[in-house]
């Protein structure tokens, strides 16, 4: 399994994801994050993991997640999922 990890900066204007595949925004920090993180890793599912500050969020999250919160999973088809249980589920 492969991911790759991007910063995202809080003034950043460009949306980051995965064309082809799976993007998770996440937060090392957040429990919930971690279940769906986990839940990638037992799935070997391959995956771009965005990690989010949560104390300056990015300028374009709200496109992800209009609560602001993490986890959120953009699938290849471009749907957004933003509940950790829900993605774990996926």
């Amino acid at each position: 399994m492969s991911s790759s990890s991007a910063a995202a900066a809080a003034d950043s204007s460009e949306y980051p994801y995965e064309e082809a595949g799976y993007t998770l925004y996440s937060n090392y920090a957040c429990p919930f994050a971690q279940r769906a993180l986990r839940a990638f890793h037992v799935a070997k599912v391959p995956y771009k993991l965005v990690e989010i500050d949560l104390q300056n969020k990015p300028t374009w999250y709200h496109l992800v997640n209009p609560q602001l919160k993490v986890p959120a999973l953009r699938t290849p088809s471009g749907d957004l999922l933003i509940e950790s249980l829900v993605i774990s589920e996926f």
